[in-house]
């Protein structure tokens, strides 16, 4: 049972984390795939979209024709 726990508090810890930067989530968005960033990070990651114009998630790049609604109202 104590290796569960540990391993529940990795899987915590890991999801609070942004994969861009790799620290703790600042202002923390979610993207259409249900993956999570920093407002910033993924803001930056998705200034320049692919050729095609879609824009993919840095995670498991599920690609996305518009920017998320969390993300744009930066723009």
């Amino acid at each position: 049972m104590q290796l569960q726990t540990e391993v529940d508090k990795q899987e915590h810890k890991d999801q609070s984390r942004c994969t861009v930067c790799q620290q703790v989530l600042r202002d923390p968005v979610s993207i259409t795939c249900g993956h999570r960033f920093c407002r910033q990070c993924i803001t930056r990651y998705w200034e320049k979209p692919a050729p095609s114009g879609d824009y993919d998630c840095p995670q498991c790049r599920k690609r996305s024709r518009t920017l998320p609604r969390e993300a744009s109202e930066l723009c």
